[in-house]
């Protein structure tokens, strides 16, 4: 009898009980208000790639690094803040930048490497003079592989962001 053949089929049948017999152990941590949130009414949740998470509520953006809540919120005296503190959809660029979607006041943009009270670019809708997003309510935020941005809002409404040079089309 072959007993080393015998034991190596022996030990492959045992491989696949030891390995489905681990447990795989998740943690979770709860955020609140409490811990800095300005709401605890959130829309939308991304990890970018530094590992932030980005929250929009209905009271600001935040970006938590896993110990403290970052929020940013719309300052009428400063054009570099976010356009609004309404945020429904948030989307990170493959340049690392967020996109940050606003109820009926557009569509923002974060740059990670200025300064926060700089980073945010804003391109604003729900106004008479600008065509681009008046009077859309934002579902989905992605860009294609030239960098546009493209922006799907109510009754299907698409339209297209040259970042480069701040333009939306309409498709």
């Amino acid at each position: 009898m072959n007993y080393p053949l015998l034991y190596f089929i022996a030990l492959l049948l045992c491989l696949p009980n030891t390995a489905s017999g681990q447990k795989v152990i998740y943690n979770f941590e709860r955020l609140s208000t409490q811990d800095g949130l300005p709401s605890n009414t959130i829309y939308d949740i991304i990890q970018d790639k530094q590992g932030f998470l980005w929250f929009g509520t209905d009271k600001g953006l935040c970006r938590y690094d896993g110990y403290r809540v970052k929020v940013f919120v719309h300052d009428t005296n400063n054009p570099k803040s976010i356009s609004s503190n309404m945020i429904k959809r948030i989307y990170e660029g493959k340049d690392g930048k967020i996109w940050i979607a606003s109820l009926q006041t557009g569509l923002s943009s974060y740059d990670p490497s200025l300064p926060d009270q700089e980073a945010f670019t804003n391109y604003p809708g729900n106004r008479k003079d600008t065509p681009g997003l008046r009077n859309i309510e934002i579902f989905h935020l992605n860009e294609d592989l030239h960098g546009y941005i493209w922006v799907v809002g109510r009754d299907p409404d698409v339209r297209r962001l040259n970042p480069g040079t701040g333009k939306f089309e309409t498709i």
